[in-house]
């Protein structure tokens, strides 16, 4: 998604039924996605636990958040597919992880 963002936010705006924007600041917020996934994937590599157990945490904050702004009008409701998609790779990540922990004990 990121990459998407970076150099053809109006595609990923269109399928999400979003008007496009010209704005550099969604080319930012995609530069910003892509280094989050390069981190998450160095991360995987290396098996930081402790990273992943943050990000529990972070994405439930971030699902939370959307749901705030569509309830406040704020943000349009296609963001409820970001809360679902963040929720559920929170709760993935969480019960993989006290799976592996279960399983190292």
């Amino acid at each position: 998604m990121g990459a998407t963002l970076l150099l053809a936010p109006s595609l990923l705006f269109c399928i999400l039924r979003i008007p496009p924007t010209h704005e550099v600041w969604i080319r930012v917020a995609g530069e910003l996605a892509f280094a989050m996934g390069a981190f998450f994937l160095q991360t995987a590599r290396h098996g930081t636990i402790h990273f992943y157990r943050l990000t529990v945490h972070v994405r439930i904050g971030a699902g939370l958040l959307f749901a705030a702004l569509i309830i406040t009008g704020l943000g349009p409701p296609i963001l409820l597919l970001f809360v679902l998609i963040e929720c559920l790779g929170a709760a993935w990540t969480g019960l993989t992880m006290r799976g592996e922990t279960a399983m190292a004990t």
